[in-house]
């Protein structure tokens, strides 16, 4: 069985945290709803401190503790930064071995 999303990018953030790009092109494929968004989701060790979603098909750059998101358009390249939070709660979740990574 073919899973539906992938993890298409990661990036370290300060130091001892992770970003990652979750694909979501398999649910898009397979859904009548086409504007499904991928998930960006900040990771410490295995825990889930927080998620976002952000466009279809965007690559996220870190600049120190700025996070962005850009993707090309009608031939034109977008960028916004992501704001990210200043303090985390309880741990959302684990993180999943299941997705593929590409």
């Amino acid at each position: 069985m073919s899973l539906s999303r992938s993890y298409s990018q990661i990036e370290l953030y300060k130091r001892d945290k992770y970003l990652v790009v979750t694909d979501m092109t398999g649910y898009r494929d397979t859904s009548l709803d086409k504007t499904i968004e991928d998930v960006l989701t900040l990771c410490s060790g295995n825990s889930i401190l927080w998620d976002t979603p952000i466009p279809a098909g965007a690559r996220i750059e870190v600049r120190g503790s700025k996070v962005y998101w850009a993707v090309r358009h009608k031939g034109h390249r977008l960028r916004r930064e992501i704001p990210m939070p200043r303090a985390f709660g309880k741990p959302l979740g684990k993180v999943s071995m299941l997705a593929d990574y590409d």
